[in-house]
Protein backbone atom coordinates (compact mmCIF):
# COMPACT_ATOMS: atom_id res chain seq x y z
CA UNK A 1 0.00 0.00 0.00
CA UNK A 2 0.94 3.61 -0.74
CA UNK A 3 -0.78 6.26 1.21
CA UNK A 4 -0.18 10.23 -0.24
CA UNK A 5 -1.16 12.98 2.32
CA UNK A 6 -0.57 16.89 2.26
CA UNK A 7 -1.50 19.79 4.13
CA UNK A 8 -1.45 18.62 7.54
CA UNK A 9 -0.11 22.01 8.74
CA UNK A 10 0.94 20.54 12.13
CA UNK A 11 2.73 22.88 14.21
CA UNK A 12 -0.98 25.50 13.85
CA UNK A 13 -3.31 25.48 15.92
CA UNK A 14 -6.03 24.33 13.68
CA UNK A 15 -4.31 21.12 12.15
CA UNK A 16 -6.42 18.36 13.28
CA UNK A 17 -3.51 16.37 14.41
CA UNK A 18 -5.36 13.71 16.73
CA UNK A 19 -7.78 12.61 13.81
CA UNK A 20 -4.13 12.55 11.60
CA UNK A 21 -2.47 10.46 14.73
CA UNK A 22 -5.93 8.10 14.68
CA UNK A 23 -5.44 7.70 11.01
CA UNK A 24 -1.62 6.84 10.46
CA UNK A 25 -2.45 4.11 13.00
CA UNK A 26 -4.50 2.27 11.16
CA UNK A 27 -1.84 1.90 8.44
CA UNK A 28 0.85 -0.58 8.00
CA UNK A 29 4.25 0.89 8.49
CA UNK A 30 5.83 -1.48 6.33
CA UNK A 31 4.49 0.86 3.46
CA UNK A 32 5.57 3.97 1.47
CA UNK A 33 4.31 7.31 2.59
CA UNK A 34 4.07 10.59 0.29
CA UNK A 35 4.01 13.99 1.88
CA UNK A 36 2.78 15.78 -1.12
CA UNK A 37 3.75 19.13 0.94
CA UNK A 38 2.58 21.82 3.98
CA UNK A 39 3.31 19.13 6.23
CA UNK A 40 4.45 22.00 8.29
CA UNK A 41 3.20 24.98 8.71
CA UNK A 42 4.96 28.25 9.09
CA UNK A 43 2.62 29.96 11.93
CA UNK A 44 4.25 27.59 14.77
CA UNK A 45 3.07 27.30 17.79
CA UNK A 46 5.32 28.47 20.58
CA UNK A 47 5.03 24.63 22.24
CA UNK A 48 3.71 22.18 20.07
CA UNK A 49 0.84 19.96 21.87
CA UNK A 50 2.10 16.19 21.74
CA UNK A 51 -0.43 15.18 18.85
CA UNK A 52 1.66 17.33 16.61
CA UNK A 53 4.86 15.22 18.06
CA UNK A 54 3.32 12.24 17.76
CA UNK A 55 2.20 12.86 14.02
CA UNK A 56 5.47 13.74 12.90
CA UNK A 57 6.85 10.51 14.87
CA UNK A 58 3.90 8.00 12.97
CA UNK A 59 4.81 9.43 9.77
CA UNK A 60 8.47 8.62 10.04
CA UNK A 61 7.99 5.01 11.06
CA UNK A 62 6.95 4.54 7.49
CA UNK A 63 9.39 1.87 5.85
CA UNK A 64 10.16 4.73 2.75
CA UNK A 65 8.73 8.46 3.39
CA UNK A 66 9.05 10.51 0.06
CA UNK A 67 8.34 14.59 0.74
CA UNK A 68 8.09 17.21 -1.32
CA UNK A 69 7.80 20.50 0.26
CA UNK A 70 5.44 23.07 -0.31
CA UNK A 71 4.82 26.70 -0.04
CA UNK A 72 4.11 26.40 3.81
CA UNK A 73 7.59 23.98 4.45
CA UNK A 74 9.35 25.35 1.84
CA UNK A 75 12.42 25.97 3.71
CA UNK A 76 12.89 21.90 2.63
CA UNK A 77 13.82 22.66 -0.32
CA UNK A 78 17.09 23.68 0.65
CA UNK A 79 17.68 20.26 0.94
CA UNK A 80 16.20 18.91 -2.23
CA UNK A 81 17.98 15.54 -3.49
CA UNK A 82 18.37 14.23 -0.16
CA UNK A 83 18.10 10.40 -0.38
CA UNK A 84 18.78 8.00 2.15
CA UNK A 85 16.86 4.24 2.13
CA UNK A 86 14.45 5.95 4.64
CA UNK A 87 13.64 9.20 3.42
CA UNK A 88 13.88 11.30 0.02
CA UNK A 89 13.35 14.78 -0.37
CA UNK A 90 12.48 16.19 -4.01
CA UNK A 91 10.33 18.90 -5.60
CA UNK A 92 8.41 16.22 -7.28
CA UNK A 93 8.12 12.68 -8.41
CA UNK A 94 7.11 10.26 -10.22
CA UNK A 95 4.95 7.49 -9.07
CA UNK A 96 3.74 3.96 -10.94
CA UNK A 97 0.56 2.78 -9.03
CA UNK A 98 0.09 -1.41 -9.10
CA UNK A 99 -2.23 -1.04 -11.48
CA UNK A 100 0.57 0.06 -13.84
CA UNK A 101 -0.16 4.25 -14.57
CA UNK A 102 2.50 6.47 -14.59
CA UNK A 103 1.36 9.76 -11.94
CA UNK A 104 3.14 13.09 -11.60
CA UNK A 105 3.51 14.14 -7.57
CA UNK A 106 3.62 17.55 -6.44
CA UNK A 107 2.29 19.99 -4.28
CA UNK A 108 0.71 22.38 -6.81
CA UNK A 109 1.92 25.77 -5.65
CA UNK A 110 3.92 26.11 -8.36
CA UNK A 111 1.00 26.63 -10.89
CA UNK A 112 -0.10 29.86 -8.70
CA UNK A 113 3.87 31.37 -10.15
CA UNK A 114 3.10 30.01 -13.14
CA UNK A 115 0.80 32.69 -13.48
CA UNK A 116 2.83 35.20 -12.20
CA UNK A 117 1.87 35.13 -8.04
CA UNK A 118 4.53 34.82 -5.53
CA UNK A 119 2.80 32.22 -3.45
CA UNK A 120 4.97 31.44 -0.08
CA UNK A 121 5.29 31.83 3.91
CA UNK A 122 4.18 34.71 4.70
CA UNK A 123 3.29 36.16 0.96
CA UNK A 124 -0.35 37.16 2.42
CA UNK A 125 0.68 38.17 5.98
CA UNK A 126 3.43 40.32 4.49
CA UNK A 127 0.83 41.91 1.97
CA UNK A 128 -1.50 42.73 4.64
CA UNK A 129 -4.07 42.21 1.77
CA UNK A 130 -6.90 39.80 3.79
CA UNK A 131 -9.69 39.75 0.50
CA UNK A 132 -6.28 39.19 -1.73
CA UNK A 133 -5.84 35.78 0.28
CA UNK A 134 -10.04 34.97 -0.04
CA UNK A 135 -9.64 35.89 -4.13
CA UNK A 136 -6.87 33.78 -4.06
CA UNK A 137 -8.50 30.54 -2.36
CA UNK A 138 -11.31 30.82 -4.74
CA UNK A 139 -9.49 30.61 -7.81
CA UNK A 140 -6.45 28.45 -6.84
CA UNK A 141 -8.39 25.56 -7.47
CA UNK A 142 -8.64 26.57 -11.22
CA UNK A 143 -5.63 27.17 -11.26
CA UNK A 144 -4.12 23.91 -9.84
CA UNK A 145 -6.15 22.14 -11.89
CA UNK A 146 -5.87 23.28 -15.18
CA UNK A 147 -2.36 23.76 -14.77
CA UNK A 148 -1.78 20.02 -13.37
CA UNK A 149 -3.59 18.68 -15.77
CA UNK A 150 -1.75 20.53 -18.83
CA UNK A 151 1.57 19.58 -17.52
CA UNK A 152 0.81 16.08 -16.73
CA UNK A 153 -0.75 15.82 -20.66
CA UNK A 154 2.17 17.63 -22.19
CA UNK A 155 4.82 15.46 -20.12
CA UNK A 156 3.16 11.96 -21.20
CA UNK A 157 1.70 11.36 -17.62
CA UNK A 158 -2.00 9.13 -16.74
CA UNK A 159 -2.34 11.21 -13.53
CA UNK A 160 -1.20 13.87 -11.19
CA UNK A 161 -1.34 13.74 -7.70
CA UNK A 162 -1.30 17.11 -5.87
CA UNK A 163 -2.54 19.09 -2.49
CA UNK A 164 -2.25 23.04 -2.13
CA UNK A 165 -5.97 23.51 -2.33
CA UNK A 166 -7.43 21.57 0.13
CA UNK A 167 -10.32 20.55 -2.07
CA UNK A 168 -10.53 16.75 -2.35
CA UNK A 169 -10.60 15.25 -5.70
CA UNK A 170 -10.84 11.95 -7.30
CA UNK A 171 -11.99 12.51 -10.82
CA UNK A 172 -10.61 12.57 -14.39
CA UNK A 173 -10.30 15.69 -16.74
CA UNK A 174 -10.17 14.17 -20.09
CA UNK A 175 -7.76 11.15 -20.07
CA UNK A 176 -5.82 12.84 -16.98
CA UNK A 177 -6.82 10.86 -13.43
CA UNK A 178 -6.51 13.91 -11.48
CA UNK A 179 -5.97 13.46 -7.63
CA UNK A 180 -5.95 15.99 -4.61
CA UNK A 181 -5.24 14.93 -1.25
CA UNK A 182 -7.28 17.47 0.79
CA UNK A 183 -5.94 18.46 4.06
CA UNK A 184 -6.14 18.06 7.86
CA UNK A 185 -8.11 21.47 8.59
CA UNK A 186 -11.27 20.46 7.62
CA UNK A 187 -11.47 17.39 5.17
CA UNK A 188 -9.32 14.74 6.81
CA UNK A 189 -8.30 13.02 3.64
CA UNK A 190 -5.93 11.10 2.10
CA UNK A 191 -5.17 9.36 -1.33
CA UNK A 192 -4.24 5.80 -1.14
CA UNK A 193 -3.00 3.02 -4.09
CA UNK A 194 -4.14 -0.49 -2.67
CA UNK A 195 -3.49 -2.15 -5.90
CA UNK A 196 -6.89 -1.92 -7.83
CA UNK A 197 -7.34 1.93 -8.20
CA UNK A 198 -6.19 5.22 -6.77
CA UNK A 199 -8.82 6.12 -3.98
CA UNK A 200 -9.62 9.01 -1.81
CA UNK A 201 -10.26 8.44 1.81
CA UNK A 202 -11.76 10.11 4.59
CA UNK A 203 -10.47 9.75 8.12
CA UNK A 204 -13.11 7.92 10.33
Amino acid sequence: MTLFLSDTHLGNARSKADDLCRFLYHHGYDDTLYLVGDILDDITMRRWPQAHRDAISMMLRFERVIYLPGNHDSSFRAVLGLNSDHVAVMDEAVYFSEAGKKYLVKHGDSYDQSLGFIIGPGWFRDTGAAWLNRWHSKHSNHWVQHGSVEEATTRGFDGIICGHTHTPANKFIGKIHFLNCGDWLGNCTAVVDRGADMKLIRSE
